[in-house]
């Protein structure tokens, strides 16, 4: 009996006891050793330990156990298709093997984000909401998980295995490593990421409105749906960088007494220009049983102090005054 059997079988009995002690049903207790099973007999070392073999391979050595690990299965994988040897030596001896079954959940929302998942073979479908359709299917071949990684959130989305799922996960751990010596193809990532991002949400956005103009029993126009869509993100981009000017945290630096001096200076001087044009307006008759007429309001301007400012016109476009 070698080596990896006798590790097995003393994972086995671990978990067998832990189901025991912790009183988990069979189903789940089958669902562990399943786990376990696959787990030990893909994996093997730990990362640690391969990293410590691999490094001492020369690189040709290492490219070709590259592509002939898990018979092949880095050939399926797109994102692989036209990176460097080096870069392939580099990360997919690294990859770690999952399992998943049917119907099963890979991730939920709200969770850590620190793996992003090649798909080995099957589908996964991600949900905004548990109880909800599916929004976008992940097909063999691609990768997923990557938005809330590269962009340093929590889980946006739920994500379920359409069918049996084979998976290698490529762990935090190596993504900062691709940092430091691919710099470049940690960009492209970065910025596939965030294009991914607006795609998804811009679809949930028109699923959204749909949905509304349905309820409602309105005519669906998709070029109107298409427009309000663009507006509704222009508006979220327009908030996010209002809040970050507003906050003044480059990075993660905290301000500084100085920098709330300044803050506080700037909105005082905002607020007397607003005032200024406060005091011009007429107050407007009010109804509280009608909407007040447009030739009683009044536009206002906010004049900048010393960097410009975004306004929102009527049309939901922003301007700089």
């Amino acid at each position: 009996m070698d080596t990896k059997e006798n590790a097995l079988i003393n994972k086995l009995a671990v978990i067998d006891e832990f189901s025991k002690e912790a009183n988990l049903d069979k189903k789940l207790k089958h669902r562990l050793r399943l786990a376990l099973r696959y787990s030990t007999e893909k994996k093997g070392i730990s990362w640690a330990d391969k990293k410590s073999i691999f490094n001492e391979l020369p690189k040709h050595l290492r490219y070709q156990m590259a592509m002939a690990m898990y018979s092949g299965a880095i050939r399926k994988i797109t994102f692989f298709a036209n990176k460097e040897a080096v870069v392939i030596a580099s990360i997919v001896p690294f990859l770690q093997p999952m399992f998943v079954k049917f119907k099963d959940l890979v991730y939920k929302k709200q969770e850590y984000a620190d793996e992003i998942y090649f798909v080995v073979k099957g589908n996964v479908e991600l949900k905004k909401f548990e109880s909800e359709c599916s929004f976008q299917v992940i097909h063999q071949g691609n990768y997923f998980g990557d938005i809330e990684v590269m962009l340093g959130i929590p889980r946006k989305y739920y994500s379920y295995a359409v069918s049996d799922l084979e998976l290698m996960i490529l762990t935090k751990e190596i993504i900062n490593q691709v940092e430091i010596d691919f710099p470049k193809i940690y960009t492209e990532m970065k910025n596939v990421a965030k294009e991914r991002y607006e795609s998804y949400e811009r679809i949930l956005l028109e699923i959204e409105e749909i949905e509304f103009l349905k309820m409602h029993n309105m005519k669906i126009d998709s070029e109107s749906v298409k427009l309000k869509v663009e507006k509704r993100l222009k508006r979220r981009k327009r908030e996010e960088l209002m809040n970050m000017q507003v906050n003044n945290l480059p990075g993660k630096k905290e301000l500084s007494l100085f920098d709330v001096w300044k803050k506080l200076e700037q909105l005082e001087g905002q607020i007397k220009y607003l005032s200024k044009d406060v005091s011009r307006c007429k107050p407007p008759s009010i109804n509280y049983l009608e909407r007040p007429s447009k030739k009683n309001s009044c536009d206002l301007k906010i004049t900048p102090i010393q960097s410009s400012t975004l306004v929102e016109s009527d049309e939901g476009d922003c301007k700089d005054f």
